[in-house]
C-alpha cells in the first residue's frame, strides 16, 4: 500500500534529476555537474530497488521468526506493533536508504572515473 506514494515520487525524482541535469548543461559554468546528476538519478534506481528487497527479506526473516516463536500473550500487541511498522513505515525509510546509498555510490563512481580519466590525459 505504500507504494501507492512511494513510487510516483520516485518517479518525479528521476524525472526532476533528469531534467536538472539538462538544464544544467546548458550552463557553462554549471556544465560538469550535469554528469553528477545523471550519476544521482542512475544511481539511485538500484539502490531503490536493493533497499526494498532487503526490506522484503528482512521482514520475512522476521514475520517467518516470529511464527515460529509463541510469544506470551502479554507481547502479542508489540508483536502486531512491529508488523504494521514495518509494513507500512518500513518501505518509506529503505526508499529512502537505498536511494541515497545508490546516489552517493553514482556520484563515487564518477568522481572516480573523472579522476582516472584526468590522470590519463595528464600523463600524455
Amino acid at each position: 500500500m505504500p507504494y501507492f506514494f512511494i513510487l510516483p515520487i520516485f518517479v518525479l525524482w528521476l524525472v526532476g534529476l533528469l531534467m536538472a541535469a539538462v538544464a544544467v548543461r546548458f550552463s557553462a559554468s554549471f556544465r560538469p555537474w550535469s554528469i553528477y546528476l545523471v550519476a544521482v538519478a542512475i544511481g539511485s534506481i538500484p539502490g531503490f530497488l536493493l533497499g526494498n528487497i532487503a526490506l522484503f527479506v528482512g521482514a520475512l526473516g522476521v514475520a517467518k521468526l516470529l511464527a515460529l516463536l509463541s510469544l506470551p500473550r502479554i507481547l502479542q500487541p508489540l508483536q502486531m506493533l512491529t508488523t504494521a511498522a514495518t509494513i507500512f513505515i518500513g518501505p518509506f525509510v529503505a526508499s529512502a536508504i537505498g536511494s541515497l546509498v545508490g546516489s552517493l555510490l553514482g556520484i563515487i563512481t564518477v568522481w572516480q572515473f573523472r579522476r582516472r580519466r584526468q590522470r590519463l590525459l595528464l600523463s600524455v
